[in-house]
């Protein structure tokens, strides 16, 4: 029976080792996909504070050109392309910002992967961690029961001894 519970207990630790395994490869990928849309998301940030700069400058020159385009037809044209460029930069701008917003969700689901992947992971090592104590219990009851099992087997050796000895030998 002991060997039988250890060899259940030893079952139960194998079957526990596969899904700490997976978690923690579940953690790691987990972990990965946060750093890549952080990263992603650093280089948005970068794309929206530059294309913000540029719809800023590209404003105030299209602003300085209408000044002198009342002076000037040839900077009145120069005032349109500017104003142009700043309708792009804009559209760039609402662009950036949208990728942005895509890349925040990214990292904000990496971020839930991850805290899922930890909690099953922290199971797992519960169960692992269980079923060890449970293997390490079971080979001491196995151990007691074959000293128990040793010690019978000698009584009863001695007993079968004794009992084949002439009654003479016995006294």
């Amino acid at each position: 029976e002991a060997k039988a519970a250890l060899a259940t207990a030893q079952q139960g630790e194998q079957a526990a080792q596969a899904p700490a395994t997976a978690a923690a490869k579940t953690l790691a990928r987990a972990t990965a996909q946060q750093k890549v849309a952080e990263a992603g998301l650093a280089n948005i940030k970068k794309q929206v504070a530059t294309a913000t700069a540029a719809l800023a400058a590209a404003e105030k020159a299209a602003q300085d050109f209408e000044k002198a385009a009342e002076e000037k037809t040839q900077a009145a044209a120069q005032a349109a392309a500017k104003r142009k460029a700043a309708v792009d930069a804009a559209a760039a701008l609402a662009q950036t910002q949208q990728s942005e917003q895509a890349a925040q969700a990214q990292v904000t689901a990496a971020a839930q992967k991850l805290t899922e992947a930890q909690t099953q992971k922290t199971a797992a090592d519960e169960a692992l961690a269980n079923a060890t104590n449970q293997v390490a219990t079971a080979a001491a009851a196995s151990q007691a029961a074959e000293q128990a099992a040793l010690a019978v087997e000698a009584t009863a050796k001695q007993a079968a001894e004794d009992a084949a000895k002439p009654d003479a030998e016995k006294k």
